[in-house]
C-alpha cells in the first residue's frame, strides 16, 4: 500500500518542479546575447572572429537563433532539466556574469 501512494505523489512532484520564466529569459536573451555568445566560444577557434563583431552586430544576427530557444521555452512551459541553475544565471545583473553562466546550459 504505502508503494502505492508513493507513484502519485512522485508524479504530482514533476509538476511543482521549478521552471523558467520564459518572458524574462527572452529579455536577458536579446539584452546579454553578445556576451552569451562570446562565453559559449571563448578558447574556441571561432572566437577571434566573434571578438571583430560589434555588440549591436551580434545583437541584430542573434535575433533569428533566438527565436526558437525562446519558442521551446514556451512550449515546454519553461520546463528545463536544469531550470534552476539557468534562474540563477538569470538572477545576474552584469550580462557578463549572465553570459558565463548561460553558456553552461546552451546546447
Amino acid at each position: 500500500m504505502t508503494k502505492l501512494l508513493a507513484i502519485p505523489l512522485f508524479v504530482a512532484s514533476l509538476g511543482c518542479a521549478e521552471k523558467v520564466d520564459c518572458g524574462k529569459m527572452k529579455a536577458k536573451l536579446e539584452e546579454c546575447g553578445p556576451q552569451l555568445v562570446r562565453a559559449v566560444v571563448a578558447g574556441r577557434e571561432e572566437a577571434k572572429a566573434i571578438g571583430a563583431v560589434s555588440d549591436s552586430m551580434l545583437k541584430s544576427l542573434l535575433s533569428t537563433v533566438l527565436g526558437p530557444i525562446n519558442e521551446k521555452c514556451e512550449a515546454q512551459g519553461g520546463k528545463f532539466d536544469d531550470a534552476k541553475a539557468m534562474n540563477e544565471c538569470l538572477g545576474k545583473t552584469s550580462c557578463d556574469e549572465f553570459g558565463a553562466c548561460m553558456a553552461k546550459h546552451v546546447h
